[in-house]
């Protein structure tokens, strides 16, 4: 497709993060990236530039026709767009993203009190264990994608092994500020600290219904409790969450 068949809707788009769709003349499909200022982005594509990557200049010239959508941040960009491919599996996204050298995103399922950790490879023999791994990811991505959990989830960060380590020391600053759940403190079970867990794991299967309202109900239970604190901590998590879902309403 001559990028000068776009030319007009390349002014009309906003600089905006957000997430883009390529389609081919078929209406499949073919490729699905993010953007931190998407008209930026797109005129990048069908601008009149020089494409000098070979794969990504064959991927532009079966280009008829894009979809975008605007979020509100890089991170809701980023976690739309890794639910996309994977709903989508375009050609290009494969052809263009060597598994090689990204990373991913590992949950230690198979562990007592599992970790959320970024992994280079994966391990068959953890996979089998129980071991999940999302991705991979561009390393930025899943920065970003980590921090976005922070931000929603009460997960431990410090590098403390348990059960080990439970009860060695006092929990640290992100437990008195209300950002980890502080299983090492010996008052958080295994069974609670795995359901938390597994909120993590529909987060990366896009699944947000049950995560919003069990936040939801949590925030309300410490309100009537006035736990005033609890509850604002609780609402600011919710309040990610709600970003984030709205952004992923788009198109899921």
């Amino acid at each position: 497709m001559n990028g000068n068949a776009f030319d007009a809707r390349l002014d009309t788009i906003p600089m905006d993060p957000g997430v883009y769709l390529m389609k081919d003349a078929s209406g499949s499909v073919i490729y699905v990236g993010k953007a931190k200022k998407l008209r930026n982005r797109l005129r990048s594509y069908f601008g009149g530039g020089v494409i000098t990557h070979p794969k990504v200049a064959a991927m532009v010239s079966h280009v008829a026709d894009f979809e975008y959508v605007v979020v509100g941040s890089e991170s809701e960009a980023l976690l739309l767009e890794a639910n996309l491919i994977k709903r989508y599996t375009p050609k290009y996204n494969i052809l263009l993203r060597d598994d090689k050298g990204y990373p991913y995103c590992c949950i230690t399922l198979n562990e007592e009190y599992p970790r959320v950790f970024k992994a280079f490879r994966t391990d068959e023999k953890a996979r089998k264990a129980g071991a999940l791994y999302f991705g991979p990811y561009m390393n930025a991505d899943l920065y970003h994608t980590l921090q976005t959990i922070y931000d929603i989830f009460p997960l431990k960060r410090c590098r403390k092994l348990l059960p080990r380590d439970i009860g060695k020391e006092r929990p640290c600053l992100n437990a008195h500020i209300g950002k980890c759940m502080a299983p090492c403190g010996g008052e958080v079970s295994a069974a609670d600290y795995r359901k938390m867990i597994g909120q993590i794991v529909l987060f990366f299967e896009g699944k947000y219904d049950g995560i919003e309202e069990d936040l939801r109900e949590k925030m309300l239970q410490a309100s009537e409790d006035l736990d005033f604190e609890k509850a604002a901590v609780l609402r600011d998590r919710l309040q990610a969450l709600s970003n984030i879902k709205k952004s992923q309403r788009v198109f899921m």
